[in-house]
């Protein structure tokens, strides 16, 4: 503890003035001796006296840096009837003191800097006690410290294979750019002009472990005219190396989702709570008849998280 000269004596009204002293408990928590006011600011009753009859609340260990833009304060403050707080963003709503002395209060936190924060107790008239000041850093918790444990489209910029060569001015990688607008054009000759699905081309990407898959979408090119899929197959595997896509029962692979009756429209296929590591897709028959089938696909997204990612820890709170 350090202390400044103890006293000053003020001749003309005869008065003693405490000066200030502070003390650290613990490093980083500092309670302020020096103020004392012997007239009672305006925020507060007239009627206290000179000299504060509280001490200063004591404050639990707290995270510092710490994530919660919300942070909850615990401590100790006994004959006190409430705590107040001020700093971050602004006044905290008072905290009831307990019946054992115990208090909790939640304090806005200025995002992403350093904060100072005073307590003050509060007597059962609304007269203030000493305050205790600490300091505490606030920063953003990064989302993927740990894995992905929101959901991202895992496929943007994934490695991709497909079974025939993009068409001139096109590539494979445009199809999980992150870019709608930059497409590739896939195509294949389809000598059965019954319309049939039943022979196919596809594309497939490799996530580079399994995840949960949530849902797929299928986005085509901007003008995309006819070579839109109008039957379409998703595939997941969990596999480490599976062989070339297929729906044969028993393979490598299992079927997601098959549409035999598309219109043309961006496809999402939601709700699929599915563990894979590869997502293929196999395009048959396009909008067009003839003897080709050509497709020109804009982008595919497989959006999922990481099931052995550690998730962010959910808000504390006084509640």
């Amino acid at each position: 503890m350090t202390c400044l000269p103890s006293a000053l004596r003020l001749s003309t009204i005869g008065l003693l003035l405490v000066a200030g002293c502070t003390a650290e408990t613990p490093p980083n928590q500092k309670v302020d001796f020096a103020q004392i006011d012997f007239f009672a600011p305006p925020d507060y009753p007239a009627t206290c006296p000179p000299m504060p009859t509280l001490a200063a609340p004591s404050i639990d260990q707290y995270p510092s840096p710490t994530s919660y833009a919300l942070q909850p304060f615990r401590g100790m403050a006994p004959g006190a009837a409430q705590v107040v707080a001020k700093g971050g963003v602004g006044a905290a709503k008072p905290a009831t003191v307990g019946g054992d002395g115990r208090f909790c209060i939640e304090v806005n936190l200025l995002a992403d800097s350093p904060n100072t924060v005073t307590f003050t107790a509060l007597d059962n008239n609304g007269c203030p006690g000493r305050d205790t000041i600490i300091s505490i850093v606030h920063k953003s918790s990064a989302k993927q410290d740990a894995g992905v444990a929101t959901e991202i489209n895992l496929a943007k910029s994934a490695p991709i294979t497909s079974d025939v060569t993009p068409g001139a001015g096109t590539a494979l990688e445009y199809i999980n750019d992150g870019d709608p607008k930059s497409w590739t054009e896939l195509s294949f000759w389809d000598w059965d002009l019954s319309g049939n699905c039943d022979k196919f081309t596809w594309v497939r990407l490799d996530l580079g472990k399994s995840y949960t898959i949530m849902k797929v979408k299928i986005r085509w090119a901007p003008d995309v005219g006819s070579d839109w899929a109008k039957c379409y197959t998703v595939l997941l595997s969990t596999k480490a190396a599976p062989g070339t896509p297929d729906t044969t029962a028993g393979g490598d692979w299992t079927v997601a989702k098959q549409e035999q009756n598309g219109d043309g429209a961006d496809q999402s296929l939601v709700g699929l709570n599915k563990s894979a590591r590869w997502v293929a897709l196999l395009l048959y028959e396009n909008g067009s008849s003839g003897l080709t089938e050509t497709f020109k696909l804009g982008e595919l997204e497989v959006w999922g998280l990481d099931p052995n990612a550690t998730p962010i820890p959910p808000p504390d709170s006084c509640k």
